[in-house]
């Protein structure tokens, strides 16, 4: 099971992956946008399971909430599906020898810090040591809430950083499926 939780851009996970000897014990959740296109593709797949990184899971949604999406066409909405893919992988690390899970979005601060927090919480994880090593999300808050319905745990969303200091936030409803 994963140690610890790293989520970064795409820029720096590219450079991560040239410039690695060994990428061992690692697992890597690719959240592409439907304007970058695949990330890991079947050649850099190769170059990255020679490392050492064989769990990897791609997967397509863009940064938006099911509010903007009449007002953006083209775009894709992250929904049950992609949920269940992820909540799926991250049960897969449980039981697998994986120290690091990275996650990755063309930013590395919306789509993949949701992600990231959910992953974090879902595997009991210490959130301190997250915040720690992960300071520049801000996770969207509808990837986050239709993770946490999916996954079954009745925890509502909160306001990952705000809470730390102190600050009240807005309760929301908690969805079951």
């Amino acid at each position: 099971m994963p140690t610890q939780i790293i989520v970064m851009s795409r820029s720096y996970v590219e450079k991560l992956i040239k410039n690695l000897e060994n990428m061992d014990c690692i697992a890597i959740i690719s959240i592409c946008s439907n304007q970058r296109g695949l990330f890991f593709t079947e050649s850099n797949l190769s170059i990255v399971s020679l490392k050492g990184c064989s769990k990897i899971l791609n997967v397509f949604f863009d940064d938006i909430t099911d509010k903007d999406l009449g007002k953006m066409g083209g775009h894709i909405l992250f929904d049950r599906l992609i949920a269940c893919q992820i909540i799926s992988f991250i049960d897969t690390l449980k039981a697998a020898y994986i120290n690091t899970l990275l996650i990755h979005c063309d930013a590395g601060i919306s789509r993949s810090g949701a992600v990231g927090v959910f992953a974090c919480r879902y595997l009991g994880l210490n959130e301190d040591k997250f915040r720690s090593l992960n300071t520049n999300i801000q996770p969207n808050q509808y990837v986050y809430d239709l993770l946490y319905q999916e996954s079954g745990m009745k925890k509502a969303y909160e306001n990952f950083w705000l809470n730390k200091k102190g600050v009240r936030t807005v309760e929301i409803s908690e969805k079951l499926c």
